[in-house]
């Protein structure tokens, strides 16, 4: 079994947290929230479209079209809610979240759908998991505690990605001669779309009296409320993230469920650490260097035994 494709997914998990984080700060309307999600999925379509042209131009039938139909409202409920928790909390506790859903429900899941049962070792590598979020979560000093609201944002988020990976598996194991390629970039077209009629929408029902020029622009234009750093951040993580479902997605057909989750969160959870530190001025205390060694710990122990 060859993990190396595996670990780089992981090192694409770290770059699109990074820029996500960045582009967190930018989101300050629904408007920005709705545009932003148009921009980045329309570019992760062209960009998973180019792998299809290039690598498979095939697997175009219907069971394709509703399991990307399903992505596709993921994608739209992922990116809102995780671009929320970026403002809201640390970026390793976020990552953790995020990519720890995608860990702990499909997992789940594959002992009903794909006969990939888990053993008393790697039930209680998840029980190390939620030990590890509580150590993220809260920490000793009150003005740094969590609130309930980046709390619900978070598990919202949590819940979201763990569908998300489990639809990739069920499509890469179900759909009969599906390419994963083609899945990518109908799941993101679709996403984009839905984008659009948000953007169409919250502009047809912005307040028409506004003064400011940003919000005058907006009204002609609709499709014109970003930071001018967010056309790049839309294009590196469109195709960060193009990458990372086509990739995933044909992994899935020969790596179990948990190791292909398990290990990019790790390399993403050590990566976001330091990221945090270095490029975001966030604390490192001691529970949450004891959150993140747990929730590598238990990562080693759900891949490993």
């Amino acid at each position: 079994m060859n993990l190396l494709p595996v670990f780089g997914v992981g090192g694409l998990r770290i770059a699109q947290s990074t820029v996500n984080k960045k582009t967190s700060k930018f989101m300050k309307s629904t408007a920005a929230y709705y545009q932003y999600g148009f921009y980045f999925e329309t570019f992760a379509a062209i960009f998973s479209l180019i792998y299809f042209l290039v690598l498979d131009r095939s697997g175009f039938n219907i069971p394709t079209l509703i399991c990307s139909a399903f992505m596709a409202v993921g994608f739209f409920l992922e990116l809102i809610t995780s671009l929320k928790a970026l403002q809201l909390a640390p970026l390793p506790l976020c990552t953790l979240c995020a990519f720890g859903g995608g860990i702990v429900i499909p997992a789940i899941a594959g002992i009903f759908f794909f006969n990939e049962p888990l053993s008393i070792y790697q039930w209680g590598g998840m029980v190390l998991f939620f030990i590890a979020v509580y150590f993220l979560i809260f920490e000793p000093n009150q003005n740094s505690k969590i609130s309930f609201k980046a709390i619900s944002v978070l598990f919202v988020n949590f819940v979201v990605n763990g569908i998300l990976n489990f639809l990739s598996k069920y499509f890469a194991i179900n759909v009969e001669n599906g390419s994963a390629a083609l899945y990518s970039c109908l799941s993101y077209a679709f996403a984009s779309l839905i984008f659009a009629f948000a953007v169409i929408f919250t502009h047809k029902s912005a307040d028409k009296t506004v003064e400011n020029e940003k919000s005058k622009r907006l009204l002609l234009n609709p499709f014109n409320a970003l930071e001018k750093p967010l056309y790049i951040y839309g294009i590196i993580v469109g195709a960060v993230c193009a990458t990372i479902v086509f990739s995933t997605t044909l992994l899935s057909r020969t790596i179990p469920i948990i190791m292909l989750n398990v290990i990019p969160t790790t390399i993403s959870l050590i990566g976001s650490l330091f990221i945090g530190l270095w490029f975001f001025k966030e604390k490192i205390t001691v529970k949450k260097v004891i959150g993140i060694v747990l929730s590598i710990i238990s990562t080693a122990v759900i891949t490993i035994l």
